[in-house]
This record gives C-alpha cells, sequence and structure tokens, in this order.
C-alpha cells in the first residue's frame, strides 16, 4: 500500500507521452498527404536554411483547412518525420529547424544526433526499468 501504480490510470502515462499522433489530430482528419506537400514548398536545401516548425506553419496555413495547436506544431514534425521515412525525402532537423539535406555530409550529421538521442532514451529506459523493479519490492 501507498505504492503509486501507474497503470490505474485511464490510459497509461507511455501511451499519453509517447503517441505519435495525437488523439486531436487524428480525429481532425488530417490530410497527411496535402501537408507533406505543403511543407516541401517551404523547405530549402541546407542546413543554413533550417525552419521552425512554428514558422513552416504561419507559412502554410492558409492551404490547410484546420488549425495546427501552436504549443507543440506536432502535425508539422510529425509530417517532416514521414517525408523522411515514406518518401525518402531527406527531410533532416536541427535545433533551427528542418530542411532538405543537400550534401551526404547533412545526412551523416543528423544520424549522428538521432544515434546520440537512441543512445539517451536506452538509458532512460534503463533508469525506469530501475524504477518500476523498486515498485515490485
Amino acid at each position: 500500500m501507498g505504492k503509486i501504480s501507474f497503470y490505474e490510470h485511464e490510459s497509461s502515462l507511455f501511451d499519453r507521452v509517447h503517441s505519435t499522433v495525437p488523439k486531436h489530430a487524428r480525429t481532425r482528419g488530417i490530410n497527411w498527404e496535402h501537408l507533406k506537400q505543403q511543407i516541401m514548398k517551404v523547405l530549402l536545401p541546407g542546413k543554413d536554411t533550417a525552419i521552425k516548425s512554428g514558422e513552416i506553419y504561419d507559412r502554410i496555413k492558409h492551404e490547410l483547412d484546420y488549425k495546427i495547436s501552436s504549443e507543440t506544431y506536432q502535425p508539422i514534425r510529425k509530417a517532416c518525420k514521414l517525408l523522411l521515412e515514406e518518401d525518402l525525402i531527406p527531410v533532416m532537423s536541427c535545433g533551427n529547424g528542418f530542411y532538405i539535406a543537400e550534401t551526404p555530409d547533412e545526412i551523416c550529421d543528423y544520424m549522428d544526433s538521432t544515434s546520440k538521442r537512441m543512445r539517451g532514451l536506452e538509458r532512460i529506459q534503463r533508469a525506469c526499468t530501475e524504477c518500476l523493479e523498486r515498485f515490485k519490492e
């Protein structure tokens, strides 16, 4: 008794934190292909041309028939990810926003960055596993 159970909530903490597309975006009927097309109109080649998701939205919002939350611009980020994963367009991201890689070095830099983030997430997963073990004691 007295131990907190995260599994008693209506939806688990994991589902709330790790959903790739928020429920409000799924229910709004976002046309992902159209969104990707609009984003491609504003992305430019080269890391020095990177553009933040909020600025991307500001430039394309007149072409959309729905609004995107200015808290996270999550559908913009998701569409950029889909451009890379599904369409194999080298849309990369950095601290300054999104851009289209124009050199192999830019792709390699992005891959290095994602590898570092993955190692960080693995450390977090291990720490979470240890925390779960403490709940079992």
